[in-house]
């Protein structure tokens, strides 16, 4: 495993990652779309086969869905729209916050184009559905072990699921913030077990006993000592049908109307950007003062509601805040659902304009306390919100949720430094890699623009240093590319101590112990540091919740689809117990 893998890995930690360059093509005549077609997205950690449905009705009208078969099996994904001009085809995928767009190759009957989702990644779609894989009895299931390397116990979570396809395997490395990792050469021939793990460079062979809950072996990386390595699983479930391709993932949380309160759709302008953001507005009932809050979602263009993998994360909070007498305005990022202007583009300067504009329209609401507004941040919202909150004496208070608070320089050199000791890694090699990448981290964060940065790291990326960081001369270009790209540098800049520390309204800021996406300790230890002089600042760690505050096993990525509660009720009575306790009336 190389610290590129890495970084790509920790930088898309999402579904389906993002998308790439979109491929042109000579126009053609229009193609036949209904049917199935099936496409690969590889991002850093693995890879995930997705199957797109497409069809048409008797008036030519096109509906579409998209499984993620090695993620969420069974579980049909709507693609809110469908548009085919001639030979180019936009897929619209509200409930992932994504968009895909492509040309027909029609000497290859492929759709080569782009898969955006904040970020970007090149897929291409093959006609036809998914080849099968082999089956592979007996051991599905979720496996868990400790590896030691280096005196460092470091956990794993081995996945294996049949489906209608085949059966296939993922592993995830909760300590290194690592999910979804490709598993090859999955085989059992009676009570052996023989896996590859490419990414990791690791061969595992093992034997299943105590009636194939128990799964033991030798973990063997080229150039390093084996390691016994014991797997172990719940006794083997029983077994269940597939679920229908149109099933939906069951989400008991999601608010239903009627509402106990009132929910109107509002629109608003953003004077600075010249742009006009649509939203939802909940109050609720009585004349008021109500304290208000302005939700603002993590990365990725997001819809109001924050919609992801099936959850309606905003829905479920703005319902349970407002139950408990406080208004909510959440709203479509920009360039998303009804909101105007670009996503694409953007910075974190540009999102704080938009929740500044929310917050005036929202203290000017009948009913609203003026005087009790505050924000609450998700993930990169969290680094929104302090922005958002500078010298702007209309902002009463801030909650951060799952917010970074270390630089993401940082968290990378962290994740970097665990996929080290787990490589048998000597400290003086990690500590010459961890120098290299601050060299290139802040050289990128400090250029004026993408050009400069891409000029400044191929002046950088010596064959020496390349060296140094385990890479090859062919990896660069890819590499100057993904470190020169102006989300990243952006995210790079953000100072979170002298944000927080410019700060002295009320702090509130969670993190569950099984976030894997913003580790708990060193996050809130952050936190509390930057705050320390302010004088109501309130951190919690709220055991066994993940990066979405759901009651998680693991913390992996996969599981969050895998989950069916959206929200943690123990997370939602912190917030709205922490805001009542200072602004109710």
């Amino acid at each position: 495993m190389n610290q590129f893998d890495a970084i790509r890995s920790m930088l898309y930690a999402c579904l389906l990652g993002a998308a790439g360059a979109v491929c042109a093509a000579d126009s053609a005549p229009t193609p036949s779309l209904p049917g199935q077609w099936n496409a690969t997205m590889q991002t850093g950690a693995g890879s995930y086969a997705l199957e797109l449905t497409v069809k048409q009705d008797a008036q030519g009208a096109l509906a579409a869905s998209i499984e993620s078969v090695d993620q969420a099996p069974g579980q049909a994904i709507p693609v809110s729209r469908v548009a085919l001009d001639q030979d180019k085809l936009t897929l619209d995928i509200q409930a992932l916050g994504a968009v895909y767009e492509g040309r027909f190759d029609a000497q290859h009957d492929t759709w080569a184009g782009s898969w955006r989702q904040g970020r970007v990644l090149p897929l291409t779609w093959l006609r036809g559905a998914l080849p099968p894989l082999p089956n592979v009895a007996g051991i599905d299931g979720d496996w868990r072990a400790t590896l030691n390397r280096n005196g460092t116990e470091l956990r794993l979570i081995l996945h294996v699921s049949t489906s209608r396809r085949g059966t296939t395997a993922k592993l995830d490395s909760p300590d290194m913030g690592l999910a979804g990792m490709d598993v090859t050469d999955l085989r059992r021939d009676g009570e052996r077990v023989h896996l590859r793990v490419p990414m990791a460079d690791v061969v595992f062979d093992g034997k299943l006993f105590d009636d194939a809950t128990s799964l033991s072996g030798r973990w063997r990386r080229q150039g390093m000592p084996d390691a016994t390595v014991r797997f172990a699983r719940p006794a083997a479930p029983a077994a269940t049908a597939v679920p229908a391709p149109t099933a939906a993932p069951v989400r008991p949380q999601t608010p239903q109307a009627p509402f106990a309160y009132r929910a109107e759709p509002v629109r608003f302008a953003n004077a600075q950007s010249n742009l006009t953001l649509a939203g939802t507005l909940s109050v609720p009932q009585g004349s008021g003062p109500f304290p208000g809050v302005v939700l603002i979602s993590g990365s990725g263009p997001q819809d109001r509601d924050e919609t992801l993998f099936g959850h309606k994360t905003f829905a479920v909070l703005a319902d349970h805040l407002t139950r408990h007498g406080i208004a909510v305005l959440r709203f479509d990022d920009r360039g998303v659902g009804e909101s105007g202007g670009r996503f694409d583009g953007a910075g974190n300067a540009d999102f704080a304009a938009d929740v500044r504009a929310a917050v005036d329209f929202l203290r000017i609401q009948p009913g609203i306390d003026t005087h009790a507004v505050g924000l609450i941040g998700h993930s990169q919202g969290g680094i929104v919100g302090p922005l958002a909150a500078a010298n702007n004496p209309h902002v009463a208070f801030l909650v951060l949720l799952a917010a970074p608070a270390t630089s993401l320089a940082e968290v990378l050199l962290a994740q970097r430094r665990l996929s080290g000791v787990m490589q048998g890694q000597s400290g003086a090699a990690l500590a010459g890699n961890e120098a290299a990448l601050s060299v290139l981290f802040a050289a990128s964060a400090k250029a004026p623009d993408r050009a400069a940065a891409r000029a400044q790291l191929t002046t950088l990326m010596t064959p020496a240093l390349l060296r140094t960081m385990g890479l090859s001369e062919a990896q660069k270009p890819a590499i100057v590319d993904e470190l020169s790209d102006d989300w990243l540098r952006d995210v790079l800049r953000y100072d979170a101590p002298t944000a927080l520390g410019a700060l002295h309204i009320p702090l509130l800021a969670l993190n569950g112990s099984l976030d894997r996406q913003v580790p708990a300790d060193a996050n809130l230890d952050a936190i509390r540091r930057a705050s320390a002089h302010n004088a109501d600042v309130t951190t919690l760690q709220l055991e066994g919740l993940n990066h979405l505050f759901q009651h998680a096993t693991s913390g992996a990525i996969a599981e969050y689809a895998q989950i069916s509660e959206t929200f943690a009720p123990s997370a939602l009575g912190a917030i709205s117990d922490w805001i009542g306790a200072r602004f109710a009336h």
